[in-house]
């Protein structure tokens, strides 16, 4: 089985283009809804997130509110690393399950959405590293009108990831997404037509 990172930065439709081949019925699983599910009450790692960073964080319904602990996060970069390092071994667990999951039953392929593959040095875990790339002011533009941020905010949510450029070396395909979304399904279709060809090869 072919396992398969999907990466981007922030604003360069590496979401859409997973749920572009969801759609076309591919698995796709999604970090960031791993570890969200991590700040559910339900979750094992709930109770060590609220007794590092506080009561404050809870919402009125008793779990994590994502806006309060990003701010927290994301202006201390110790505070980002101690919160991965709680959350990040319940998302490998769930990942394993579902790698083993999959192998069972003979799937040729599966696929891992991964914000910041590169910059947590996971590419060598991969069979296949996809980045879904975009010009930066293309980038830029879609931040503002998809998030209520101030500029400050953007350039600091960039500033947390690496260049568009840096990860483009490292990637095996690029995904071009700098038309609209018929043009980014199209780049789907001809990406999964290459995979089917040379899984076919094997």
């Amino acid at each position: 089985m072919l396992w398969i990172g999907i990466t981007g930065s922030i604003g360069t439709g590496k979401s859409t283009f997973s749920d572009l081949l969801r759609k076309k019925g591919r698995f796709v699983l999604d970090a960031d809804v791993l570890a969200k599910q991590n700040l559910e009450k339900s979750s094992p790692a709930h109770a060590k997130i609220v007794a590092e960073f506080g009561p404050s964080i809870l919402g009125p319904d008793g779990n994590i509110d994502r806006a309060v602990l990003a701010k927290i996060v994301f202006s201390d970069r110790q505070k980002l690393e101690k919160l991965e390092s709680i959350t990040h071994p319940e998302v490998r667990l769930s990942v394993e399950k579902a790698k083993d999951e999959h192998e069972k039953n003979n799937q040729k392929y599966l696929f891992y959405d991964v914000p910041l593959l590169f910059e947590k040095n996971m590419e060598k875990s991969f069979d296949l590293v996809v980045m879904v790339t975009c010009s930066v002011e293309n980038q830029i533009k879609r931040i503002k009108s998809r998030n209520n941020w101030s500029d400050e905010e953007i350039e600091k949510r960039l500033a947390a990831q690496m260049p568009i450029s840096q990860k483009e070396i490292k990637a095996h395909v690029l995904i071009n997404n700098n038309g609209d979304l018929k043009d980014l399904s199209r780049e789907v279709d001809g990406f999964v037509l290459w995979l089917e060809s040379i899984q076919n090869q094997d």
